[in-house]
C-alpha cells in the first residue's frame, strides 16, 4: 500500500484526559472529559452508547479508553469521534441519515472493500443496523510531504495506476 497516510502509534500525540468538553453534534451531547470511564463515554448520546461500546470492544477493552474527542468536518452528517485507547487511536463514525449514499447497508461494504484493497483504513467493526463503524485513525498528512517530493509522488502514483480496476479499459485518446 502507498504510504500517503499512517496510523498513529500507541501513545501518539492524541488528546489525553485534560478536562476539555465535548461539542453537541449529531449523536453527541456536550460533556466534559474529567478522567473517569463514565465521563469519557458521556460524550456519546446514551441511545448510541451500547453500539459504540460494542464497536470499541471489537478492538480494545472499553476500560482502556483514555479519551473520546468529537471531530469536525467530513462530507456527511455523521458524528465522528476519535477514540484514544491504551493500544492506539481509532475513528468511530455514528451515522444518522440512512438513505442513498448515506445508508450503512450500502456504504459499509464499500468501506470494507476499500480497506481490503489497501486504499482506506482498516475496518475493525461495522454494524449496519446500529449505523456505527470503527476504523483505524489516520493522521492527516499533506501530499507534498511524500518522501522524495512532488516528482516522487507523481512517479509512484503513475506506477500504481495499472493496479486500479478498469485502468486498462480507459482510453487516453477519447
Amino acid at each position: 500500500m502507498l504510504a500517503l497516510r499512517e496510523r498513529e502509534p500507541p501513545g501518539g500525540s492524541g488528546p489525553g484526559i485534560d478536562g476539555t468538553c465535548g461539542v453537541s453534534q449529531g449523536g453527541l451531547i456536550a460533556s466534559c472529559n474529567t478522567g473517569s470511564v463514565a465521563d469519557v463515554f458521556s460524550v456519546i448520546a446514551e441511545e448510541r452508547r451500547a453500539a459504540a461500546l460494542a464497536a470499541i470492544g471489537s478492538v480494545a477493552d472499553p476500560s482502556s479508553v483514555i479519551a473520546i474527542t468529537p471531530l469536525a468536518g467530513g462530507a456527511s452528517a455523521a458524528s465522528t469521534l476519535r477514540i484514544d485507547t491504551e493500544s492506539g487511536p481509532y475513528l468511530m463514525r455514528l451515522d444518522g441519515i440512512r438513505e442513498g449514499f448515506r445508508d450503512p447497508r450500502r456504504s459499509y461494504p464499500c468501506l470494507r472493500a476499500a480497506a481490503e484493497a489497501g486504499i482506506a483504513p482498516t475496518v475493525h467493526h461495522a454494524d449496519e443496523a446500529a449505523a456505527v463503524v470503527l476504523t483505524d485513525f489516520v493522521i492527516e498528512r499533506p501530499l507534498m510531504t511524500f518522501p522524495g517530493g512532488e516528482s516522487a509522488l507523481v512517479r509512484t502514483l503513475g506506477e500504481l495506476m495499472p493496479a486500479v480496476p478498469g485502468y486498462h479499459a480507459l482510453s487516453m485518446n477519447s
